[in-house]
């Protein structure tokens, strides 16, 4: 089988279909149109000969290579974020000869940002035309597993020497809702069992460490009148929440502000009117002792902010999203990916951010997580590098069948 070819062909029609999660709706899955794209997978593994489940959550249940002692999980995210626009996706294929990119009269692709990702002269990669993400995130690790399974369908006399294979796509991953509703009959906790992600954003890096993370909510109420008569009347929340939004980032390090091992507050959405305004973001941390400490301070400030503006009904929620997943892998699955990281040069690294695999090990599933091939994530100028996804493959074959 030609990895390339296969991988570009899937990756190509996934990204064409909408599946863009919604922080808003409150639904599970929190938008119908991600079941496009579940539909079409289990198609696809059905026409390969395999028995797939679609759940009413849209989650997407495979079991591959069934009775074996040992079993693998490969779990891939079928939303895209919505923090980029995510719909009507055009992917462009680039031969890569050098220079700049010019997707269109906005948005260019420089030679310094291309390189410092590891492009190189003679690569092909992909990208929207500008005006959207590509959705390399997670589709292309969709693309991956898919192609991998594709080619052991078709090279049946490789099962014997390889484990149980659990396939597991996921929505609602970018809003944090990744595993709400994952069945674990499918997927299996016991010592036989492990899993890996396939969404990580760096070549040829073994995620083995994310962020921990909550989220935060803060509501302000105010009053509404008629502005001919508001004199010492109305309470303007909108005001009142951008002195607050400023105190907050006065106060503690926002995303933009912070790298390698810093952790942040970061404002996400502010949304509001005279009566009422909310604003929501994310508290991130490496070390769990420091995210409750940001979020004490962040609670602490909110409330002393109340009590200089008592005209307005001020309040703050904070809520667990996921825990840093160093905690819950064991030594002899970092001592694995480490093993067979040195044949493609890959280094044991953290994401400054989560996968599902931060829940999933929290939840008794260890599952670090390796690179799909895309970078710049949530965003217009996201790059699907083909080259790097066609060796996460080989390192996925490589994880099946070492002992």
């Amino acid at each position: 089988m030609d990895f390339k070819a296969s991988f570009i062909e899937k990756f190509m029609r996934y990204a064409q279909i909408a599946s863009g999660s919604s922080s808003t709706t409150g639904n599970h899955p929190s938008t119908q149109c991600q079941f496009d794209v579940a539909k079409i997978l289990k198609k696809e593994l059905e026409d390969l000969g395999f028995e797939a489940i679609l759940s009413e959550f849209c989650y997407v249940y495979c079991t591959i290579n069934k009775g074996k002692k040992d079993r693998v999980c490969l779990v891939c995210h079928m939303d895209t974020n919505e923090d980029a626009p995510n719909s009507n996706v055009h992917p462009q294929i680039h031969e890569y000869k050098g220079g700049n990119i010019i997707l269109n009269n906005d948005v260019v692709l420089t030679q310094d940002d291309l390189f410092n990702h590891n492009c190189k002269i003679g690569d092909t990669l992909i990208t929207s035309d500008g005006t959207t993400l590509i959705g390399g995130d997670d589709k292309a690790g969709i693309a991956i597993v898919m192609t991998l399974i594709q080619y052991l369908q078709e090279n049946q006399h490789l099962y014997e020497n390889l484990p149980e294979i659990v396939i597991c796509f996921t929505p609602d991953e970018e809003i944090g809702e990744g595993v709400n509703n994952i069945d674990f009959k499918y997927l299996k906790k016991d010592d036989n069992t492990v899993a890996l992600t396939v969404d990580g954003s760096v070549f040829q890096e073994l995620n083995i460490s994310t962020f921990s993370a909550r989220g935060f909510e803060i509501k302000i109420e105010g009053y509404n009148i008629h502005p001919g008569y508001a004199y010492k009347k109305m309470v303007n929340s909108i005001i009142i929440g951008a002195k607050l939004t400023e105190l907050i980032t006065q106060t503690f390090k926002s995303a933009e502000q912070t790298k390698d091992e810093e952790g942040y507050i970061n404002i996400m959405h502010t949304t509001g009117e005279i009566s009422n305004t909310k604003i929501s973001g994310i508290i991130r941390s490496f070390q769990n002792d420091e995210l409750m400490r940001f979020d004490k301070d962040l609670i602490d400030l909110v409330n002393n902010f109340a009590k200089q503006h008592e005209s307005a009904k001020i309040s703050i929620t904070t809520t667990k999203q996921y825990m840093n997943m160093r905690t819950y892998l064991p030594q002899s699955l970092i001592d694995k990916l480490f093993k067979l990281g040195e044949k493609y040069e890959s280094k044991i690294s953290q994401i400054r951010g989560g996968t599902d695999g931060s829940r999933l090990s929290e939840m008794g599933l260890p599952t670090p997580n390796i690179w799909d091939g895309a970078f710049n994530y949530h965003s217009v100028k996201e790059v699907v590098n083909v080259r790097e996804s066609v060796s996460a493959i080989s390192y996925l074959l490589d994880f099946l069948s070492e002992k």
